[in-house]
């Protein structure tokens, strides 16, 4: 499996909120009040009908995150979130001291949100967001590797859309 060059995206992070390497993102405790995302621009209708996407996410602790954030995104707005545009969520959907929720929601009717309640802290979940024909997402979250124990299964629909914007982070 190739890795995306995270160091090719555009970052925004006013507060120095995210570290970017060429593999993987490391983010801190993100406030509300702070503006920071990483995306890729992959030009119009970059996104068609099929995609394939695996990355693993490690939250620490329930005190390091802040509800809701987005954490795998695709759109047609290189700002992140707008109700004027179609799109789809992967995002911490909820915490408590047991454990964390993961929802996925296509943001603009919330009709077709699902949720994976009690996800582990320190787990490494292994994640992989597939669409093979559009409308339709499916999100498999495994532990062990991206071939391990199914651990949860979400779906959703963005509407049938091309997208242009993949975003890995999005705080606003």
């Amino acid at each position: 499996m190739a890795y995306e060059d995270l160091t090719t995206w555009t970052e925004e992070d006013d507060d120095g909120e995210i570290v970017v390497n060429s593999t993987s993102v490391t983010m801190s405790a993100m406030n509300h009040d702070s503006d920071c995302q990483l995306y890729l621009d992959g030009g119009a209708d970059i996104f068609i009908d099929t995609l394939h996407h695996y990355f693993e996410l490690t939250v620490g602790s329930q005190q390091a995150t802040i509800i809701p954030s987005d954490y795998w995104y695709i759109s047609n707005s290189a700002k992140g979130y707008s109700e004027s545009t179609s799109q789809l969520s992967l995002y911490i959907s909820g915490t408590s001291v047991n454990g964390f929720d993961l929802g996925v929601s296509d943001y603009a009717s919330f009709s077709d949100q699902t949720e994976a309640s009690l996800l582990d802290y320190a787990t490494k979940y292994y994640i992989e967001i597939v669409r093979t024909a559009a409308p339709l997402i499916t999100v498999y979250i495994r532990t062990g590797s991206h071939t391990g124990v199914l651990k949860a299964t979400l779906s959703g629909e963005d509407g049938g859309n091309s997208f242009r914007y993949l975003h890995l982070v999005t705080e606003h």
